[in-house]
């Protein structure tokens, strides 16, 4: 019997292959580890981590921008990205966005596949440490299939909870980073208590560089656009600064490309897969 990798639930793990030794069958443990790694890495990181697997996703252009100056993002990527993204909808547990694609998109955030495909709705997370959300937002009508989370900090005000809060969309406050956002380590800790397993992070720049400066991102699925934009007042899909000089940024590892239409999707590790899932 060869298995590639142990269950890693502390439960269960090595508990049928006792049985198998048992049984007089010998075991063999290891060969295709990482490939079996990466057909379970939203449960490896789940169980071995204590928090939810998470994937920062974007449609960008070949010079990395999400919108133009103006905000306008529609539409960076075609049409087979987009449906690309719909089946990362159904397939990942939460979708998460900051308060600031909420004002500027107003986004319904549902899983819409084709109507002869099975799908579910994910859990809508907003990050708004102030409670900038507006009852007016679909993802705060309560209309919109699922649930929708607004995680907030002290900074709230009271007033702005009890209009947002109904039924189909809850506010919770949780504690502030150093920039006065949510803290993204304590928001994954709630996630993974309500057994939410995977997170999709599809920005902007300030949401995926919390997450990227925490070290609380897994993996990348970027959508490149044959496009560009140019112009320092372009919106970039990672904001801020996480590395001074080049030893410090972050690597990612594992590339694997492949086209959907004209664009280009691409998909890394933050680590090594290895190191990234069960260490």
């Amino acid at each position: 019997m060869i298995i590639a990798h142990q269950d890693p639930n502390p439960k269960v793990n090595g508990a049928g292959i006792r049985r198998l030794a048992a049984a007089g069958i010998p075991v063999e443990i290891g060969p295709y580890g990482v490939e079996a790694i990466a057909l379970n890495e939203i449960y490896c990181r789940y169980i071995c981590a204590g928090r939810p697997f998470v994937t920062l996703k974007a449609a960008i252009t070949l010079d990395g921008k999400i919108a133009a100056a103006n905000g306008d993002s529609r539409w960076v990527s075609g049409p087979p990205a987009l449906r690309y993204v719909h089946w990362l909808r159904h397939v990942y547990d939460a979708i998460l966005v900051g308060v600031n694609t909420v004002l500027a998109d107003d986004p319904s955030l549902t899983c819409r596949l084709p109507n002869d495909r099975p799908y579910r709705q994910p859990l809508r997370v907003i990050l708004d440490s102030r409670l900038r959300t507006l009852p007016s937002c679909r993802v705060a009508s309560g209309d919109l299939p699922g649930e929708t989370l607004i995680a907030a900090t002290e900074l709230a005000p009271a007033a702005a909870r009890i209009r947002l809060a109904k039924p189909g969309v809850k506010v919770e406050i949780f504690p502030a980073d150093d920039a006065g956002d949510v803290d993204v380590v304590a928001l994954l800790r709630h996630l993974h208590a309500r057994e939410i397993g995977s997170v999709l992070v599809e920005g902007g720049g300030r949401v995926h560089a919390s997450f990227l400066r925490r070290r609380m991102a897994d993996k990348l699925a970027l959508a490149l656009a044959p496009k560009i934009i140019g112009g320092s007042g372009a919106i970039s899909w990672v904001g801020g600064e996480l590395a001074q000089v080049m030893r410090e940024a972050r690597a990612v590892r594992n590339l694997r490309p492949r086209t959907l239409g004209q664009d280009l999707l691409v998909e890394g590790y933050l680590e090594d897969i290895g190191e990234c899932l069960l260490a």
